[in-house]
């Protein structure tokens, strides 16, 4: 039943202190003396209403908050446990507003304890884990009483934190500064047994965890995150994500550290003289110096939270912590709330066709050629809204783009495969190999030869001006547009949930973009070849009060060739399930089918296109 060659807590701690000739064992005295109590108050947990430990207690801790039955005893718990052993200066505790007076009489010593005794006690009445969190520092003043200052500290000088979980089976997670390991108490021997001797947090996940009944407060760039998991397979992430809650800090992070995850409990606009729910030096602190240890982040969202000086012993703060590279992409949406938003999604797989067909294809994106980088381009609009000469200046405008560029790329790769090109830098995972910031440009290069097309993804493929004849080189045109209302309500649901301006703010963008979007944009779509257009089977007739953007099942796409000829219109009706002949040049599908019909539909062009290149060569 029990495996004797498990390392008890003691023996690891005596390991640990090998590699520490100077240390004189007070840290691992403590440290056993807080497992004590651990100990004693699982058992207490455990016991619940049989001990008639349930319920209220009939008071309020420093924070207002009413105190249970088990809140005031684990207190208790942890002052017995550990006030007598001469290896402390001083105490605080979530349930006690200034440092615990150590007895007179006993030794000072020369750490700080702080801890929450038990952690999402709320849960207790339920039935759900709970937990005890604590950290230790060193004191300024050794061998004196400790006051309120000394404890103010970054959560970078912690000497050791942990917590304890009461669960199914009762485990402590200890970090001293060199990894994290895990220990199951057993109740017959009376011990915790190293179980999990190097925990590690996965760099990345799929699961995230947030009270989502705050939603109506979050700030714009912790919507766009959740939305973006919420969106699952079809949406920007491109993957279906978990979502979970259990409101006990500890569960939270147990999970986390077993399987992976962020946690998020943000600064809100809910009490926004309140800066966070979590209190940093007894709960994010530890916590975050355990996730840290086992190789993950743990952040106010801005930055690392172990870096913040305290200014109170309770002070509360904004708390993200899990998963690398989902706190990193957290910690980038509120550095730039739009990072990553200026990319055009693609048009359909082509990626997937061209791998299937052998094609190697020179890919231009649209934004690379335009104008100005970001800071120029903010500074630009500055301008536009300002008003003056520059009040119909956007991005769809011939100002903003190097429409003669494009057209020499398009006309030198039409005359011989080769050109000039160049990378916009949309975000921070897109700029590091460069060693720029994101919104920049790379230097133009040459395509490299050997390429057998090139594909161009962005607004103006097709444009036709002075100056400038693009449309005339392109051997097939594509354009790909949502009804107006529809792109509307696309645009103000991003740029008010995810860029955090108002609804006056992007109607003033809308009506500034219109004389660029009439005279660019929408000539464009009667020179192209194949049009899609996604219409939407629900009421957008007024886009400004639309509270979501209509799904694809709930939108029909038409699709309208400008020669039919060729086209094998049976096929596509018997291979795509409801569609219809709308006209003689026209069908038209369920929106959740626009990929498959893209599919089917640019296949064959390809292989005429490529067809025709092998005749040329």
């Amino acid at each position: 039943m029990f495996n004797i060659e498990r390392s008890t807590l003691t023996e690891y701690l005596i390991d640990q202190r090998r590699h520490h000739p100077e240390a004189t064992g007070e840290l691992n005295a403590l440290i056993l003396q807080v497992a004590q109590a651990c100990k004693a108050i699982s058992r207490a947990v455990a016991h619940g209403a049989l001990a008639d430990m349930l319920g209220d207690h009939g008071s309020a801790n420093v924070q207002g908050e009413q105190q249970k039955k088990l809140d005031v005893l684990a207190d208790g718990i942890f002052l017995r446990a550990t006030h007598w052993g001469g290896g402390l200066a001083g105490m605080v505790s979530e349930e006690n507003e200034a440092p615990i007076p150590l007895p007179a009489g006993h030794a000072r010593g020369k750490y700080l304890l702080v801890f929450d005794p038990l952690d999402g006690s709320s849960n207790i009445d339920v039935n759900v884990s709970v937990g005890s969190i604590f950290s230790i520092l060193r004191a300024p003043t050794p061998g004196e009483d400790a006051v309120a200052n000394d404890f103010l500290q970054p959560g970078t000088r912690q000497v050791a934190a942990g917590y304890a979980i009461y669960g199914p089976s009762t485990m402590l997670v200890l970090s001293v500064g060199t990894g994290v390991a895990g220990f199951t108490f057993n109740p017959i021997l009376g011990d915790f047994f190293l179980t999990h001797p190097d925990i590690r947090v996965p760099d990345s996940t799929r699961e995230f965890a947030i009270n989502a009944s705050n939603s109506r407060f979050w700030e714009p760039p912790v919507r766009r995150y959740v939305d973006e998991c919420l969106a699952g397979h079809s949406g920007p992430r491109g993957a279906d994500f978990n979502m979970r809650w259990i409101a006990s800090l500890v569960a939270e992070t147990h999970r986390i550290l077993m399987r992976g995850g962020v946690f998020l409990y943000p600064r809100d606009n809910k009490a926004p003289s309140r800066p966070g729910r979590l209190r940093l030096l007894y709960e994010c602190n530890p916590i975050g110096f355990i996730v840290e240890q086992a190789g993950g982040r743990a952040s106010t969202a801005s930055g690392p939270v172990l870096e913040v000086k305290p200014e109170a012993l309770h002070q509360r703060i904004g708390f993200v912590f899990g998963s690398r590279e989902e706190v990193e992409r957290i910690e980038t949406y509120h550095a730039d709330p739009t990072a990553g938003l200026e990319r055009p999604l693609p048009l359909f797989n082509t990626e997937e066709i061209f791998r299937r067909e052998s094609v190697t294809a020179a890919v231009i994106e649209g934004d690379s050629f335009h104008a100005f980088d970001r800071k120029t381009m903010r500074e630009k609009l500055a301008a536009a809204e300002a008003g003056g000469e520059l009040s119909r200046f956007s991005h769809f405008g011939a100002e903003a783009n190097l429409f003669s560029e494009l057209e020499k790329l398009f006309r030198t790769y039409a005359e011989s495969g080769s050109g000039r090109r160049r990378k916009y830098l949309h975000n921070l995972e897109e700029a590091a190999p460069y060693n720029q910031e994101p919104g920049t440009f790379t230097a133009w290069e040459e395509i490299p030869t050997g390429t057998d097309l090139l594909f161009y993804e962005g607004l103006h493929g097709a444009v036709q001006m002075e100056g400038a004849d693009i449309a005339r080189f392109p051997d097939l045109l594509i354009g790909v547009v949502p009804v107006v209302n529809l792109e509307w309500i696309q645009k103000l649901h991003r740029d008010k949930n995810m860029r955090g301006y108002s609804t006056e703010a992007v109607t003033d963008t809308i009506l500034r973009r219109m004389h660029d979007y009439v005279h660019y944009v929408v000539p464009q779509f009667s020179r192209t070849h194949v049009n899609f257009q996604r219409v939407p089977m629900v009421d957008t007739s007024n886009p400004f009060i639309a509270r979501t953007i209509p799904t694809a099942d709930e939108s029909m796409v038409v699709i309208r060739f400008a020669n039919p000829k060729g086209i094998d219109f049976p096929y596509l009706q018997n291979m795509i399930d409801g569609s219809f002949m709308s006209r003689a040049n026209t069908i038209v599908v369920p929106g959740g089918k626009m990929e498959l019909a893209m599919q089917l539909i640019f296949t064959p062009f390809i292989w005429r296109l490529m067809e025709r290149r092998r005749k040329l060569l």
